[in-house]
């Protein structure tokens, strides 16, 4: 589980969806997503507890979940993932017809 902050960044390559972490910290790489999800944590329990989880799937399985401490970051960082995710689907169904 990665704990997405400020400065982070986002690309897609040849159908991998990379995210680099603000200096060194992380990277991973994605492909193969079926279906990217927001989830809010309107019950947090504890402090430590992040507002918000973009949970990234491929059929059944979870493949990575990104956890956010700030629901306007999260819900940034929702859509341009989606779009990257399903607007690069939408086009490859287009160049098919």
């Amino acid at each position: 589980m990665i704990n997405y902050k400020h400065g982070s960044r986002i690309n897609a390559k040849r159908g991998w969806l990379i995210i680099d972490g603000k200096g060194d910290e992380f990277s991973i790489k994605i492909s193969h997503i079926d279906a990217v999800k927001f989830k809010r944590n309107t019950r947090k329990v504890t402090k430590n507890q992040s507002d918000a989880e973009i949970i990234f799937t491929r059929g059944s399985e979870m493949i990575a979940k990104l956890q956010f401490d700030n629901m306007a970051l999260a819900k940034d960082t929702y859509q341009r993932v989606s779009n990257i995710i399903y607007g690069s689907q939408r086009k490859e169904v287009e160049s098919n017809e």
